[in-house]
């Protein structure tokens, strides 16, 4: 047996398999490498490489953005101008509104999603005609515009300050006035009792009073009684003039009260301290103060208008400037931002300005 070749025995579990020339070895397997961990140092560099030559995913198009408040805010104004160039009734203006709601919420049962977007959008329109509908044709019978008249009649009336009275200068010296104007006071009241006599109507609505000379010790929210002239706001007399009748309607206001003296408006009752609009108003009129005081009287008007909104001291010879350079949003819009807040470092920011 000595000249008998050794031969190699390989375990299959409980028999010795002896490998002959027809079933040759098999190759082992190569196990697969763990993945390697995130920022770990000891990433080996196959997987590394393996990592760096995969694709990156390709970012979605980025299409339209969908807006659908523009679209509101488009249907919105639609109705609001059919409505004022039409004069539609407000029976129909409701009609359509329910009719479209149904119309909506029948489609959208039935999964049709275009329709039922042209019927909401009808919807919204309709609401918005409702609403201009309200604040333009419709007026309270006790609205103090309906004891005003085109000529001017004496009046009583007891109103609470929305706000703080606002100085108007004087207009410059022109010779073709035959009666110059002085300074003036004007603030926006809240009307709530007109005189008839010996006794007290309820009334309502608001009206802008204005006053000859300077109107002190009034603030938001005291409860006055003023003496003055109540008329209807002036409509335009030539062809471009500005229709002050029509603005007045736009922001609620259907009465005009002018009172000559100072003296013709009295406090009844004083409006508590503790109310953020007597705070605001306090602030506001302080710091009108303070750039009257430090700066030049020809640069206090348009200082009052930048910081603190006062577009009446400019009046209108100052305004026109601005109009006609197209510059009229440094006054209009910018007082409404954060600037307001700059009245509130006192002389410092009126020496500054």
């Amino acid at each position: 047996m000595s000249g008998t070749p050794p031969m190699d025995l390989e375990s299959d579990g409980k028999n010795l398999v002896a490998p002959t020339a027809e079933r040759p070895l098999a190759e082992p397997t190569p196990r697969p490498n763990p993945p390697a961990a995130t920022g770990s140092a000891s990433a080996s560099p196959r997987a590394t490489g393996s990592a760096s030559a995969s694709p990156e995913p390709t970012p979605p198009p980025i299409g339209p953005r969908y807006q659908p408040l523009v679209i509101v805010l488009a249907a919105v104004g639609a109705g609001i101008v059919a409505d004022r160039q039409l004069g539609l009734p407000l029976s129909a203006c409701w009609t359509g509104a329910v009719v479209a709601w149904g119309l909506w919420l029948g489609l959208r049962r039935w999964r049709w999603d275009r329709t039922a977007a042209v019927a909401v959008g009808v919807c919204v329109a309709s609401c918005g005609a409702i609403w201009h509908h309200d604040h333009w044709y419709l007026v309270s019978r006790d609205d103090l515009g309906q004891f005003a008249r085109r000529d001017a009649q004496p009046a009583c009336v007891e109103a609470v300050a929305l706000q703080g009275p606002r100085r108007l200068p004087a207009p410059k010296f022109n010779p073709m006035q035959a009666i110059p104007r002085g300074d003036q006071t004007r603030l926006e009241v809240a009307v709530t009792g007109i005189r008839d006599g010996p006794r007290w109507r309820p009334a309502s609505g608001r009206a802008r009073l204005t006053v000859e000379g300077h109107l002190q010790g009034v603030h938001t929210g005291d409860r006055l009684r003023i003496f003055a002239h109540l008329e209807l706001p002036r409509s335009p007399q030539n062809p471009g003039e500005f229709d002050h009748a029509a603005y007045a309607r736009a922001e609620g206001r259907r009465s005009e009260l002018r009172a000559k003296f100072p003296e013709c408006v009295s406090v009844l009752r004083a409006a508590p301290w503790a109310t953020p609009s007597r705070w605001l108003e306090g602030l506001r009129s302080g710091g009108d103060q303070v750039l009257w005081q430090y700066l030049d009287p020809r640069r206090a008007p348009l200082a009052a208008a930048v910081l603190l909104g006062a577009r009446e001291e400019l009046g209108s010879e100052g305004m026109t400037p601005f109009v006609e350079t197209g510059t009229v949003h440094i006054v209009v819009c910018f007082p409404k931002g954060h600037t307001r807040c700059l009245h509130l470092a006192g002389p410092t920011a009126a020496t500054a300005v």
